[in-house]
C-alpha cells in the first residue's frame, strides 16, 4: 500500500511575530495561499525603496529601511510566502524566498529571525528534496543562532530546533542522536509548562517510538498529543496525531474499524483548518483503508471527492497518488478496463512528474493486469521499463517484483528459458534485500542496544550524584543489566548453535540431493564411487555382472513431451526401476540416458538371462507409456580378470562396460534392443592392462585375450583402436 502522509513543520510550533497586515495574509496561508502571497507582495512593494534580483537572488543594498522597526516584519514576511509557495507545493519560489529571508536576517543581524528561517529553510530540504545532509547543517545552525537570540520566543524556537533535529536523526535511523534532542527539548517544555508544546513533544516522541519498532509506547504519546491539542483547539496537531494513531493501528490488521475512525478524525481536523490539499490526502488515506476492508464502493466515493479536490488545486502529484489508488482498488474489484485506464493516467502523471519510483510501482501494477489477462507481450515491455528505471540501489523491491512477474510473464508465453534467468535474478534479488534487510535490521539492534546502556549509565550516575546513600538501587540496577545481557548472550548463543544444527541438517539433505538425480532419484555412479558406497557383495571374492544400458527412450524425452511430463516420465521410471531391482543388485545413474545395473552373479545367470531380466524389466515400463521400447546393454563380469581379481577396480570395470556398451550399440537395429558381452580368458597377465583401459581393452579383443559374447553377429562390429591400427597397416600399399 502507498503510504500518504501528512506534512510536517516544525515551524508550525513557534508563531511569528506579525503585525496586523502580515497577520491578515498568514491567517490565509492554508485556506488561500495565493490570496496570502497577493497581500504579502503588496505589502512589501510599499516598504521597499530598492530591491534588485540578479542570478543570485536578491542583492539586498538598503532595499529596505531595516534601520527603522520594520526590518523583522520585512523578513517575515519573505517567510509567509516562502511557507504559501510550499502549501502550493511550488518548493523552488519556496526555497527563493526563504533564501531572501535568511540574507535580510543575516545583514541585519537578527539572530531569532534568521533561527526561524533557517529552521524553515531545513525543513523544506529535508522533507521536499534530496538535500538531506545541507538541511541537517541548516538546522544545526539554527539552534546556535537560536542559543544566541534574546528574543522573548527564544525557548520556544529552541523547542522546535531540537524536536526539528530529532525528527531528522530519527528519519535517518540515528536513535541515540534523536534521543538526546529529544530529552532536551523535554527540558525545555517542561521548563515553559505550555500544555501546547508538551503536545508537540509527545507528538515526536510517539514519531521515534514508531522508528524503533515501539508501537504501544507511540500510541500512548500520540494519544496524550491529541487529547491536549484537543484541549487547545490546535487542529494541525490534531489531525497529524490522530493519523498517527490510524496508521498505528492499520499496521496491526485486524483493528481497521478504530483506524478508519481516528483517520476520519484527522480528515474533520483539516477540514476545520480548511486546510482542502491536506484534506485529500486525508480522503486518499481513508479510501485505502475502506478498500482495505474490503469495502470497495465506500472507498472509490472517498477516491472521487479526493480526485475532485486536487483537480480544483491544480495538485498533480495528489491527482496521480489518488489515480494510482484507484487503479490499485479496481483491481482488487476485478475491473479490468478501469484499473488499466487509472493506472495509464497516473503513469503518464508520473511520467510528466519525473517520479520514478511511483512510475515502476504503476508500471509493476501494469504489468501484473496484463499478465493476468493473457498480455504477456505488453507486460514484458513494461517490466523492461521497470528494470530499466530501478538500476538505483533503493528500488531493489521494484527490481525483484519486476524479475518476478518477468518470469510469470516469459513462462506465459513459452520462453522457459527466459522464465528461469528471471526467476534466478528474482531469487538472487530476494536474497540480497534479505541480507540488506538482516544487516539493517541488526544495525537498529546495536544501536538500539548502546542507547539502552546510554541511558543506563546515565541514570546511575544522576542517581550517584544526587543521593549518596542509593548504592543499593545502583547496584540492583547492575545486576539487572548484567542479567540482561547474560541472557541476551545466552539466548544469541542458543539461537546460533540452533541454526547451526539446522545448516548441518540441510547441508547433509542437500548432499544426498546432489548425489541422487534429479528426476529419477537413482544414484548417480560418480558420486556413488567417489563415496564408495557401492553395492558390496557379501562375500569378498563373489563375483558381480556390470551391465552399462543406453536407453533410447529418454534421450529425446524432453523434446518429446515437454519439461513437465519429462520429468514425471523419469521420476516413475526411477521407482519403477528401484521397485523391480533385486535384493543383490542395485541401479545407478551414469547420464541422463544410461544406467548401470550392478548384481551378484549367480550361477544360474549368464549374460544373455541378465540381458532377458533387463529387458523385460525396461519394457514393463515402455509399454506404459507407449515409449520407444530400444536400448542397448553392455556386460562385463568383475572380477575381470580370473587369476588378478584386484587388478582392475570397480572404475576400471565401467570403463569396460563402457567398451562393451560401444559394441552393443553397434549390433542394436532401430527401436529393438541388443547385449554384448566381454570376458577375458584365464591367461592374461595383469600387467598387460596397465594404462587405458579402455584401449587397452579392444587391443586383448584384437590379440584374442577378451572374448565377446553378443546377440548379433560380432564381426560387423568396429572397434576404434582396431580399426585405426588396420588403417595404418593398409597405408604402404595403397
Amino acid at each position: 500500500m502507498s503510504a500518504v502522509f501528512p506534512a510536517y513543520g516544525y515551524d508550525d510550533i513557534t508563531s511569528l511575530s506579525l503585525n496586523d497586515e502580515l497577520q491578515a495574509a498568514y491567517d490565509l496561508r492554508i485556506t488561500a495561499p495565493l490570496k496570502c502571497i497577493e497581500l504579502v507582495d503588496g505589502y512589501l512593494s510599499r516598504n521597499k525603496s530598492q530591491l534588485q534580483q540578479t542570478q543570485q537572488g536578491y542583492e539586498f543594498n538598503d532595499a529596505f529601511s531595516l534601520a527603522s522597526n520594520n526590518s523583522s516584519s520585512i523578513i517575515n514576511a519573505f517567510q509567509i510566502k516562502s511557507r504559501c509557495y510550499k502549501k502550493l507545493n511550488n518548493i523552488d519560489q519556496a526555497l527563493v524566498n526563504i533564501e531572501i529571508a535568511i540574507e535580510l536576517a543575516q545583514t541585519s543581524s537578527l539572530a531569532f529571525e534568521l533561527a526561524q528561517a533557517k529552521l524553515s529553510y531545513g525543513n523544506i530540504l529535508f522533507n521536499h528534496t534530496q538535500r538531506h545532509v545541507d538541511a541537517l547543517l541548516e538546522v544545526q545552525q539554527a539552534s546556535l543562532q537560536a542559543d544566541s537570540s534574546s528574543h522573548p520566543k527564544t525557548p520556544e524556537l529552541q523547542l522546535s530546533t531540537h524536536l526539528a533535529l530529532a525528527d531528522f536523526y530519527t528519519q535517518k535511523d540515528k536513535f541515540q542522536q534523536a534521543n538526546q534532542e529529544l530529552e532536551s527539548a523535554k527540558t525545555i517544555a517542561n521548563k515553559l509548562d505550555k500544555p501546547q508544546l508538551i503536545a508537540w513533544l509527545n507528538y515526536y516522541w510517539g514519531r521515534y517510538y514508531i522508528r524503533i519498532s515501539q508501537p504501544q509506547l507511540a500510541l500512548s504519546h500520540f494519544v496524550d498529543a491529541k487529547s491536549m491539542a484537543e484541549n487547545e483547539d490546535n487542529f494541525l496537531l490534531i489531525a497529524k496525531a490522530t493519523y498517527e494513531i490510524a496508521d498505528i493501528y492499520r499496521l496491526q490488521g485486524n483493528k481497521l474499524d478504530k483506524a478508519l475512525h481516528y483517520a476520519n478524525l484527522s480528515a474533520n481536523a483539516y477540514q476545520d483548518l480548511g486546510d482542502e490539499r491536506e484534506l485529500a490526502y486525508a480522503q486518499i488515506y481513508m479510501a485505502i483503508l475502506h478498500r482495505q476492508n474490503q469495502e470497495y464502493s465506500l472507498s472509490m466515493v472517498y477516491f472521487w471527492n479526493a480526485g475532485d479536490l486536487l483537480k480544483g488545486l491544480q495538485d498533480l502529484t495528489g491527482s496521480a497518488l489518488c489515480n494510482f489508488e484507484m487503479g490499485k482498488t479496481f483491481l482488487k474489484m476485478h475491473s479490468v478496463d478501469e484499473a488499466r485506464n487509472y493506472l495509464n493516467l497516473a503513469r503518464f502523471q508520473y511520467s510528466k512528474m519525473d517520479d520514478t519510483k511511483m512510475l515502476a510501482d504503476t508500471l509493476l501494477l501494469l504489468g501484473r493486469l496484463n499478465i493476468e489477462q493473457g498480455e504477456a507481450g505488453i507486460a514484458r515491455i513494461q517490466l523492461e521499463k521497470v528494470l530499466a528505471l530501478s538500476e538505483s540501489l533503493s528500488f531493489l523491491e521494484q527490481r525483484e517484483r519486476a524479475y518476478e512477474l518477468l518470469a510469470a510473464a516469459y513462462e506465459l508465453t513459452g520462453h522457459y528459458k527466459k522464465a528461469i534467468e528471471n526467476f534466478k535474478q528474482f531469487h538472487a534479488l530476494q536474497t540480497k534485500i534479505k541480507q540488506l534487510e538482516f544487516t539493517l535490521e541488526q544495525n537498529k539492534f546495536n544501536e538500539q542496544y548502546q542507547l539502552i546502556e546510554r541511558t543506563q549509565q546515565i541514570t546511575v550516575l544522576e542517581q550517584d550524584n544526587q543521593k549518596l546513600t542509593s548504592k543499593l538501587e545502583s547496584f540492583l540496577l547492575i545486576c539487572v543489566v548484567i542479567a540482561t545481557i547474560l541472557l541476551v548472550l545466552l539466548y544469541r548463543y542458543i539461537r546460533n548453535w540452533l541454526k547451526l544444527k539446522q545448516l548441518k541438517s540441510s547441508t547433509k539433505q542437500l548432499v544426498e540431493q546432489l548425489n541422487h538425480h534429479p528426476h529419477t532419484l537413482l544414484p548417480w555412479w560418480a558420486s556413488q564411487l567417489k563415496a564408495q558406497r557401492l553395492y558390496q557383495p557379501k562375500e569378498q571374492h563373489e563375483a558381480q555382472y556390470y551391465a552399462l544400458i543406453s536407453i533410447d527412450f529418454l534421450t529425446d524425452l524432453y523434446e518429446k513431451y515437454g519439461a513437465l511430463k519429462a520429468q514425471r516420465i523419469e521420476k516413475e521410471f526411477g521407482l519403477h526401476l528401484q521397485s523391480q531391482q533385486g535384493e543383490h543388485a542395485t541401479f545407478y545413474q551414469v547420464r541422463d540416458n544410461q544406467l548401470l545395473y550392478i548384481c551378484q552373479r549367480d550361477g544360474n545367470i549368464h549374460a544373455e538371462a541378465l540381458s532377458r531380466i533387463l529387458i523385460e524389466t525396461i519394457s514393463q515400463f515402455t509399454v506404459k507409456y507407449d515409449l520407444n521400447p530400444g536400448m542397448a546393454i553392455g556386460i562385463v563380469n568383475h572380477p575381470f580378470l580370473p587369476k588378478a581379481e584386484a587388478a582392475i577396480d570397480h572404475k576400471r570395470v565401467s570403463d569396460l562396460a563402457c567398451l562393451a556398451l560401444l559394441g552393443a550399440k553397434q549390433l542394436q537395429p532401430q527401436e529393438q534392443t541388443a547385449w554384448l558381452e566381454l570376458f577375458a580368458i584365464d591367461c592374461p597377465q595383469a600387467a598387460f592392462f596397465n594404462g587405458d583401459i579402455w584401449q587397452l581393452g579392444q587391443q586383448a579383443i584384437a590379440k584374442g585375450l577378451v572374448k565377446i559374447n553378443c546377440s548379433g553377429d560380432k564381426n560387423q562390429i568396429l572397434w576404434p583402436i582396431i580399426q585405426a591400427s588396420n588403417t595404418m597397416k593398409l597405408k604402404p600399399g595403397i
